[in-house]
């Protein structure tokens, strides 16, 4: 059986909405455990959880969850060097791991059910990245097989999203629309409250 890694972006500082965004609770559940929640549900192993601001208050809170926690130094440059530092860690502590998934910790609805639909979607169509694709775009979460990891170390400050379209025909999309809510301000915090 293959093995794929989840990595968990989770390293920014919040600043639109002026307060950890990991920690903010949904059904009293904080968005970093949600988040690691939905990839460990999923199968994904091991799960590594990348932080840098705001770090000593989110390891409080995941450092029982049994998730590798990758402290990225270089947080302001960017998810890219979330990416890298995620991939480093992941290539010394699992080298055997065929592909990783790329998530972020703000996208609350998306779930365990969601995270295997990529997983389905890699094995039946066999591709080398599987994404998600929402709101007009392609975007995270996605699955990059092992050959992409080289590539994704050497992101910019913007993450993966070029490499996703870049590469549309290494890539398979699946509609997964409850990625398009992600929490970046107030009135994100509002959306996600009518959704339930």
């Amino acid at each position: 059986m293959e093995k794929i890694a989840a990595l968990i972006l989770a390293a920014g500082p919040s600043s639109r909405l002026g307060r950890p965004k990991q920690l903010v609770e949904v059904d009293g559940q904080s968005l970093i455990e949600r988040a690691l929640d939905a990839a460990s549900g999923a199968g994904y192993e091991p799960v590594l959880i990348v932080i840098g601001a705001n770090h000593r208050q989110i390891v409080a809170r995941i450092q029982k969850s049994g998730a590798e926690i990758v402290r990225n130094v270089d947080w302001k440059q960017g998810l890219g060097s979330s990416i890298r530092a995620g991939i480093e860690r992941l290539l010394k502590s699992d080298p055997e791991t065929s592909a990783v998934l790329l998530m972020v910790c703000d996208q609350p609805l998306v779930r365990a059910q969601q995270l295997r639909r990529l997983i389905d979607s890699r094995h039946r169509i066999a591709k080398p990245i599987v994404c998600s694709c929402y709101a007009g775009t392609v975007g995270v979460p996605a699955i990059f097989g092992r050959e992409f990891f080289g590539e994704l170390m050497q992101l910019g400050e913007h993450g993966a999203k070029q490499l996703l379209l870049s590469r549309p025909d290494q890539s398979a999309q699946i509609t997964l629309p409850e990625a398009e809510l992600d929490i970046d301000e107030e009135a994100d915090l509002e959306r996600l409250d009518s959704c339930y």
